[in-house]
C-alpha cells in the first residue's frame, strides 16, 4: 500500500491531474449574480497601492455623498454562499 500510494504522490508531484481537477470543480461551484439594489454585504478593498492609487479604499466614503445627492445604486452583484464562505 505504502508503493501505491508513493508511486501515486510521485505522480501528482510531477502533473498535478488531480489538484487541477478538483480545484476547477470547486471554481466551478462559485458564482455570483447581478441582483437589482444595493448588496448588503459589500466589503471594500484596504490600503493596497492600487486600491489606494484606483480609489477603490475610497468608495466608503464616496459612495453615500452621491446618494445623498440622489444618485442611486441600481444594482450590484450578490456572491453565492460558496463564494462567500471561500472569501
Amino acid at each position: 500500500i505504502a508503493i501505491v500510494v508513493g508511486l501515486a504522490a510521485a505522480k501528482e508531484m510531477r502533473t498535478s491531474k488531480f489538484q487541477a481537477r478538483e480545484v476547477s470543480k470547486f471554481a466551478a461551484s462559485l458564482s455570483y449574480s447581478l441582483e437589482p439594489g444595493p448588496s448588503d454585504a459589500i466589503r471594500y478593498p484596504g490600503a493596497g497601492p492600487f486600491d489606494l492609487r484606483l480609489g477603490y479604499s475610497s468608495l466608503d466614503e464616496f459612495l453615500p455623498r452621491l446618494l445623498k445627492r440622489n444618485y442611486v445604486i441600481a444594482a450590484q452583484t450578490r456572491f453565492s454562499q460558496k463564494l462567500m464562505d471561500y472569501s
